[in-house]
């Protein structure tokens, strides 16, 4: 699976579907490492303003934690149910 462009836009898709796709909390750091990237290559377009880059980080950024929170949400959820039974 691969970004359609180098497009920023595409780019940023490319990244919520994985996040979507994320199923375990594990993938969580690889998934912050493929964010870091994407904003080393906005930081190199200078044509692109600075908050506009910085929001677009920041809700990639908040959309995997919310993420990896559902998912341990989930996981606790599943333990909790297996002691009780």
């Amino acid at each position: 699976m691969a970004a359609v462009s180098k497009h920023y836009g595409d780019v940023n898709t490319w990244i919520e579907k994985i996040i979507d796709s994320c199923d375990s909390p594990k993938q969580g750091p690889t998934i912050y490492n493929l964010i870091k990237q994407f904003r080393k290559m906005l930081d190199k377009d200078k044509s692109i303003k600075f908050d506009f880059r910085h929001n677009i980080i920041w809700q990639l950024e908040r959309k995997l934690d919310n993420k990896i929170d559902e998912l341990f949400d989930k996981k606790i959820k599943e333990q909790e149910k297996e002691l009780v039974n």
